[in-house]
């Protein structure tokens, strides 16, 4: 500092040796740098206008109570979108605390700019930086590959194409891309004044904040109670309230649904609510068990279905059919007669009050057949020691009876064997048509008319009935048989 800048300073300050009167009467200015060894206490304001003010101290005290940043703003919110603190990490990104205008909310973590560099000339990292064309400053904490990574500490952005320089080593390079910024912070959430102890905190995008409900609570381990609802690790819990009898209910509203173990439906004591599990959408509902396990369907506390792991069903009490639509392969009630052949098989005793064929006609008796004896509906069958074969003599007395397709029941092996018409109504060969009542006999495969001394001897096994006009009978090729009834 030149001596009489500096002789002024000395008169300004203490205009008389050894005195601590300070003089009020004189402003002073200075365009040079001025440099305070001792301590500097300024007993009034001290403003900086300046765009940067540096402390090297290490500890900063304040003794207000509120430290205010952006001060002087006057435009209707943080005009630069955004404020708050940033925290030199070295060779690593700030870490940010700011207030972000956009949307109202404070928000926390990495924020910073990166560029291409070209034409450096030895930049080291951490090294603040300032831009020649646009004046801005940032601390640059990395630079590898050509590409710096910056902290900026100036509003103003850097340029592509600007000469940038190091304060302190005066190195330079070139920006040689437009910078773009990396925001890596993230929102911080706030809550209501009073949340309520134990409550699950839900988002509420209105007020911006988590809020607490008392119907939403944990215990803070394993259990979850929504209203009467308690949902734990093993098991859901519906309850119904002592207040009368509500129905509890379970929505499954999406179309992929795990639940470990259970769903319990409980109800509060003396209380008739009912349990419902509904689906919502179109996706279906699949309950199963994995590995050997059986899946059990009960009441009362008492397992009424059963299905194993093989898929075999086991029932505990009644099965009572309600559905009345026909379908193939499957018990139904009503009115409706049944029309398909589909097999339903049942090994063990069945007792019924009656049974009825209301199609079919007739009950047969499974017989083995002879070695590659043809199998012909309509036609007589003898006994012989091979086997039943096709009847060729008029009232053989080996006559055993007609081969049905139309009987309701059989009973037997039917492997090989001819089901034989032993009661009922049955389509069969005839050579002509005859007066109803007309008693039949065989006739080689046929019935024919029987003569006096053959029905003296009971050679008659049939009744003529009536001719069938239709050429298919329940999906039953007629081929020109005539209905007749056993005997």
């Amino acid at each position: 500092m030149p001596s009489g800048i500096k002789s002024r300073l000395v008169e300004l300050i203490n205009p008389e040796a050894d005195s601590n009167v300070p003089r009020n009467d004189v402003d002073a200015f200075f365009d040079y740098n001025l440099t305070i060894q001792g301590n500097l206490t300024v007993t009034d304001k001290l403003t900086v206008n300046g765009t940067t003010t540096t402390s090297e101290t290490e500890t900063v005290q304040v003794e207000d109570n509120m430290i205010i940043v952006n001060n002087g703003e006057s435009g209707a919110g943080v005009t630069s979108g955004e404020a708050g603190l940033d925290i030199d990490r070295g060779t690593l990104a700030n870490y940010r605390f700011e207030f972000k205008e956009s949307n109202d909310t404070f928000r926390i973590g990495e924020q910073y700019v990166s560029f291409d560099i070209i034409n450096d000339t030895g930049l080291t990292a951490p090294e603040e930086i300032v831009g020649g064309t646009s004046g801005a400053i940032g601390k640059v904490f990395d630079i590898t590959a050509g590409v710096a990574k910056v902290n900026m500490i100036s509003v103003t952005p850097f340029q592509n194409g600007e000469e940038i320089t190091g304060s302190t080593s005066n190195d330079t390079a070139d920006i040689d891309s437009v910078p773009s910024t990396t925001d890596d912070t993230q929102a911080v959430a706030t809550r209501e004044d009073t949340p309520v102890n134990t409550g699950i905190p839900i988002w509420n995008n209105t007020t911006k904040k988590f809020e607490t409900k008392s119907d939403l609570t944990t215990d803070g381990s394993t259990t979850f109670t929504v209203y009467d609802t308690i949902i734990k690790s093993d098991s859901i819990s519906i309850n119904t309230d002592a207040s009368g009898n509500r129905s509890s209910e379970l929505n499954l509203v999406t179309d992929d649904v795990n639940t470990t173990y259970g769903f319990q439906f409980k109800k509060a004591a003396g209380e008739n609510g009912a349990g419902t599990i509904l689906l919502k959408g179109t996706g279906g509902l699949t309950i199963k068990c994995e590995g050997a396990a059986s899946l059990a369907l009960g009441t009362s506390n008492t397992d009424r279905l059963t299905i194993d792991s093989n898929g075999n069903v086991a029932i505990t009490g009644n099965l009572d059919v309600q559905g009345s639509t026909k379908a193939a392969g499957v018990f139904y009630t009503g009115t409706t007669d049944p029309t398909n052949s589909d097999r339903l098989n049942f090994d063990g005793n069945l007792y019924a009050t009656k049974v009825y064929g209301a199609v079919w006609n007739d009950y047969a008796d499974y017989w083995k057949a002879a070695p590659s004896e043809l199998i012909v509906p309509g036609c007589i069958y003898i006994q012989t020691e091979a086997g039943l074969q096709l009847c060729r003599n008029r009232a053989d007395k080996r006559v055993v009876g007609i081969c049905s397709d139309t009987y309701g029941m059989a009973i037997g092996d039917k492997k090989n064997s001819v089901p034989i018409a032993i009661g009922g109504f049955v389509l069969a060969h005839i050579d002509k048509e005859y007066p109803v009542g007309t008693l039949l006999v065989a006739k080689g495969i046929q019935l024919t008319k029987a003569k006096w001394y053959e029905i003296l001897l009971q050679k008659p096994i049939a009744k003529y009935i009536k001719p069938e006009f239709k050429k298919i009978y329940n999906k039953i090729d007629v081929n020109g048989r005539h209905w007749v009834k056993v005997i």
